[in-house]
């Protein structure tokens, strides 16, 4: 048998998957309807794939800088299901 979580959920309590809309920005490596694995206990690191709040709104992108006043690190992407 293929257990899914068994390979991709390092921290269970801190992993969500999260489908894609259709508004995602290319140099994340993403694609619309992909489903990502996001864990909240990865600490973010540079040109890690993460979501983060911007404006009120849940966005997929790639970090080019953290830390900006505007933005809130909401998980970092460890794996992507196409």
């Amino acid at each position: 048998d293929l257990d899914l979580n068994a390979h991709v959920i390092r921290h269970p309590a801190s992993t969500f998957f999260l489908r894609v809309g259709s508004d995602v920005r290319a140099d994340a490596d993403v694609r619309s309807d992909d489903l990502l694995v996001v864990d909240r206990s990865v600490a973010a690191f540079p040109n890690a794939v993460a979501v983060i709040v911007r404006g009120g709104e849940l966005r997929v992108e790639r970090l080019r800088r953290y830390g900006e006043e505007e933005t809130e690190l909401w998980g970092v992407v460890t794996h992507v299901i196409r």
